[in-house]
This record gives C-alpha cells, sequence and structure tokens, in this order.
C-alpha cells in the first residue's frame, strides 16, 4: 500500500512505499521509489493508483514504514517510523524525520529525532513543520506538533502542543494548517481542523 507521494522539482511523482519488500508494477522496489518519465503527466491523485514500472533513483531505504514525504529543490524530507535511514554512504541513524540528498543519494545532516512517529511534513521557507504521535524533538517536549530548522533539524521556539495525532500539514508563508484527530492545539479549543499562525 503506498501511504505518501508527492511532485518532485523535475516533475515526476515520488512514492512512498511501506517496507523494502514492496511489489510495484511487477518490480519488487526499495521504501523510497520514482516513477518512469511516462508518468509526469499523471495527477498526483492517481500517481499512487496506476500500475506502471518503476525503477530506484535514491538508492534510499528506511528499517521502518515512511508516512509522509515532502521535497524542496534536492532535498526530500522524510517521516515515518523508523530508526535508520541506508543511502549511498550506508546507514545512518535517524528517529522519524530524515533528509536525503537527491544529487548523491546520501542521507543529510539533518537531525529532529523524535520518540513516537511522524504522519505529515510541510515546508515553509527554511522551517520543516512535523506532525504526529511523539512528545519530544532532540530530546525538548513537543506534544505531535513541532517547527525545526530545514537544514540542520534544530528545533525552533514554535510551541502549539496538540492533544490528539496530527496526520496533515499545509504550510504558506505565513500559517500552518493542521489536520488530526485532537480537539485542541495550544491550548485553543479547534477540533480536528486548525489554523497556527
Amino acid at each position: 500500500m503506498v501511504r505518501s507521494s508527492n511532485w518532485s522539482h523535475d516533475g515526476r511523482p515520488w512514492i512512498a512505499v511501506p517496507t523494502a519488500s514492496t511489489w510495484i508494477g511487477g518490480f519488487r522496489r526499495s521504501a523510497i521509489v520514482s516513477a518512469l518519465d511516462t508518468m509526469t503527466a499523471v495527477a498526483p491523485s492517481q500517481a499512487a493508483t496506476i500500475p506502471v514500472p518503476v525503477v530506484p533513483r535514491t538508492g534510499i531505504s528506511v528499517d521502518g514504514p515512511v508516512l509522509a514525504v515532502v521535497m524542496s529543490d534536492q532535498l526530500v524530507y522524510l517521516g515515518g517510523d523508523f530508526s535508520s535511514v541506508t543511502g549511498t554512504k550506508g546507514a545512518v541513524a535517524r528517529a522519524g524525520p530524515a533528509a536525503i540528498d537527491l544529487t548523491s543519494a546520501a542521507v543529510t545532516g539533518f537531525r529532529a529525532d523524535t520518540d513516537g512517529r511522524v504522519r505529515a511534513l510541510a515546508l515553509s521557507g527554511t522551517a520543516l513543520f512535523v506532525g504526529g504521535e511523539f512528545t519530544s524533538v532532540n530530546g525538548s517536549a513537543r506534544l505531535r506538533l513541532a517547527e525545526v530548522d530545514s537544514t540542520s533539524g534544530a528545533l525552533r521556539s514554535m510551541r502549539r502542543d496538540a492533544d490528539g495525532v496530527v496526520r496533515a500539514l499545509v504550510a504558506t508563508s505565513d500559517r500552518l494548517y493542521v489536520g488530526g484527530e485532537f480537539m485542541s492545539i495550544g491550548g485553543v479549543a479547534q477540533p480536528r481542523a486548525a489554523t497556527v499562525t
């Protein structure tokens, strides 16, 4: 089952699948794959359902489910329930989110370890927003929603704790839209759908 897809910088849809032993289009593929050039005209909503052959383009694998993918230039950010990501330079410990350089297929120095699943990611400028089922990021308390630096993974000062699971994020230049199974964010009643400024 495909859990996440996203358009890449070159128009190809990237697809995250949950395990290294998944079959797609009759071919066994690793955890992160990109569709062939023939899929560039396919709408993102259809990319996960069309049975065409795909080929690994990153050489990346993870040791657990990938539940969220977002891209920026030559980087792809993964979120999920994993503890290690393997790229061209070998396995690197990463718990929750990780960043991959698509040019080298190497895991970057970005590190924003969480103590629970990451279910949603969103980028806005140099900010990466992370949502899910965690209660801390890099050892500091953040309940299910956090903002980190998109290069280093360093935790930023935004604190808008959610009292339930965060499952969806969309970021604009001045707002963050949040969806999930919460009743409040930052102590303000906003059941299941919230706007954070």
